[in-house]
């Protein structure tokens, strides 16, 4: 994964045109850095990050996704508290909204003004999403935002062909997919700007380990990264009823506690990505401001069980992989 990040950085390099391209790259690798050394756990007042959940309703089915035997109610994040959790954000310099967690975010009818809000603060945005349902309106109205190479969208693309692709994400089109990839690719130079990154990313497992290959091969040339991650995280066997016990104990601190926080379309606040029902949620931010929570006494012990390795003392973390 280290090797993987130390790629995507130099790519980046290319696209450096300018003194603010320079600034985002530096910004970029000063940040890949404190990953992957293992520094971004000195810092803890702020979080680097929000993960922001705008839905976890989605249109697809892939078959290594928690999602569907999720037990949360299903919904969409109110735009009001959206705002309100975006200008918290603002004024206490969290850097990033990643603005995808359980669900499409695509889904959700107000996701452009949510990407508009978050541009408009100054903030970076990463949106993962599985590329159905962009429309050439909404392409545009992205690209006429003051986006740069900081900013990212990200296609989860599981298939290098059709078959695979539409076995994998059971429910997805993959030329529609296609289609709309190249599509922003294309409006992005007609409209002359750098940004944002485009990038897909590709998840290995027994279905589509054959297609890796072809798939890094294919989209290499095409868009601006390609990620080809080894495998999904075990964390989540326990949903496809794999024995959970047979995952070994957790041998490192995770940076996730120290890097972002996440939310889901409720507001509540969980430990992370991995708490897939909600299970360890310990706020909510309709009531509680980030920096509250941040630094509440749930997580400030979660972190320091985790700076001691005391890993077998946390349910969801002691046998996580990330």
């Amino acid at each position: 994964m280290k090797c993987q990040w130390l790629r995507l950085g130099f790519e980046e390099l290319k696209f450096v045109r300018s003194s603010s391209d320079l600034k985002v790259f530096l910004q970029n690798a000063s940040y890949g850095l404190s990953r992957a050394t293992g520094t971004i756990v000195r810092q803890t007042k702020v979080p680097y990050s929000l993960q922001i959940e705008p839905t976890n309703c989605c249109n697809v089915a892939c078959i290594c996704c928690p999602r569907s035997k999720s037990t949360r109610v299903r919904g969409y994040m109110d735009f009001s508290l959206f705002q309100r959790i975006i200008n918290d954000a603002s004024e206490i310099g969290v850097k990033m909204v990643r603005l995808y967690l359980h669900g499409e975010p695509m889904l959700h009818p107000q996701i452009i003004e949510m990407i508009k809000y978050v541009n408009q603060k100054g903030i970076i945005i990463h949106l993962v999403t599985n590329g159905t349902l962009f429309t050439r309106d909404q392409i545009e109205s992205i690209l006429k935002l003051n986006v740069s190479r900081a900013d990212r969208i990200i296609f989860s693309i599981l298939g290098y062909s059709r078959l695979v692709h539409e076995k994998i994400m059971k429910g997805v089109d993959h030329s529609q997919v296609l289609e709309n990839l190249y599509l922003f690719l294309e409006l992005r130079k007609d409209m002359r700007r750098n940004g944002p990154c485009i990038e897909v990313v590709f998840y290995i497992m027994p279905e589509n380990e054959g297609e890796s290959r072809k798939f890094y091969k294919h989209w290499h040339p095409i868009v601006d990264h390609v990620q080809i991650v080894s495998e999904t995280s075990k964390q989540f066997e326990k949903f496809k009823g794999v024995d959970y016990a047979s995952v070994p104990i957790r041998s490192k601190t995770c940076t996730y506690l120290w890097d972002r926080m996440t939310i889901f379309w409720n507001g509540d606040v969980t430990i992370c990505m991995a708490d897939v029902d909600g299970v360890n949620s310990f706020g909510n931010l309709r009531e509680q401001s980030i920096m509250d929570v941040w630094n509440c006494q749930t997580i400030l012990s979660t972190r320091k069980l985790h700076k001691q390795r005391h890993f077998q003392d946390l349910t969801l973390c002691s046998r996580c992989d990330w």
